[in-house]
């Protein structure tokens, strides 16, 4: 047995405590702060309106760059370990 499968079922008990924190905090700065009045104490717990669609439309544009990055450099390596392959057989 692998030791990283047993850090599978933790790992995914973080990843879903973190989305069900970050989702119900973002949806409350999104949908609620707006009607709550600007000098309210509940407002001191958020930042500004614009970075509610800032943050998480920045973090996917990231991730999507790191995926199509990592999986260009992938087609490119093994287009290269194929030509070379090709070039030792010869």
């Amino acid at each position: 047995m692998l030791p990283l499968v047993s850090f599978d079922r933790p790992l995914g008990y973080c990843i879903l405590a973190s989305f069900g924190i970050c989702v119900p905090y973002l949806l409350i700065w999104l949908l609620l702060i707006p009607f709550i009045e600007p000098d309210a104490p509940l407002r001191l717990l958020f930042p500004s309106q614009k970075y509610a669609l800032l943050i998480p439309l920045l973090s996917f544009l990231s991730m999507v760059g790191i995926v199509g990055l990592s999986a260009i450099g992938i087609f490119v390596s093994e287009w290269i370990r194929k030509i070379r392959g090709s070039k030792k057989n010869e």
